[in-house]
């Protein structure tokens, strides 16, 4: 409702992320018509994590007795889509790319290689590229789906910051077509 002490801004916010303090990218700025205090962090907002946000009660005059405090949580992204689709047991061969879709975006600072894995009948396959774009993130694999094989694809449920943890990893499922005989030359029991 009134103006704050603008002269105490610096040093005057402080913002946690899971209990660890996060860099700003500037000095707080208050807008005195609006009494907007307004600040952004260094790196920005990551997914699926707690923070709490602290400002001095030195802005308000030496008649606050308390902190300005107050929490929040990040949106934690959900697998919306895969391709090929989870649980499908008819994949035709040949794919060289897998691709998931989340609701909201990922921890791009977890995506690292240990934290992607795409197993094909239980052994681990070779990745060439992660790409992760509007929302989309694309594995690239060194050989592509082999026919009737089975597959498993794990994220760590670090991509989507410390509250997927009680959830999980991020996983899901697949197979390729088996292969069948259609017609033979000469035909199959012929003369």
């Amino acid at each position: 409702d009134s103006g704050i002490e603008t002269g105490q801004l610096e040093g005057a916010v402080q913002v946690l992320r899971e209990g660890t303090g996060e860099g700003l990218r500037e000095a707080p700025r208050f807008d005195g018509t609006t009494h907007t205090l307004s600040f952004e962090l260094e790196e920005g907002f990551r997914p699926g994590s707690r923070y709490e946000v602290v400002v001095s009660r030195s802005v308000a005059g030496p008649l606050r007795a308390e902190d300005f405090r107050w929490t929040f949580r990040t949106p934690v992204p959900q697998l919306v889509q895969t391709l090929p689709a989870a649980g499908d047991t008819s994949v035709i061969p040949g794919l060289g790319e897998l691709q998931v879709q989340f609701n909201e975006a990922l921890d791009e600072a977890a995506l690292k290689p240990e934290n992607v894995e795409v197993r094909g009948s239980g052994q681990a396959l070779t990745l060439t590229g992660r790409r992760y774009e509007g929302g989309s993130l694309h594995l690239e694999l060194a050989q592509p789906l082999q026919a009737g094989t089975s597959y498993q694809v794990r994220l760590a449920a670090a991509l989507g910051g410390p509250l997927r943890q009680d959830e999980g990893d991020y996983t899901w499922s697949f197979s390729t077509r088996i292969p069948s005989i259609e017609r033979t030359l000469p035909a199959a029991g012929g003369s």
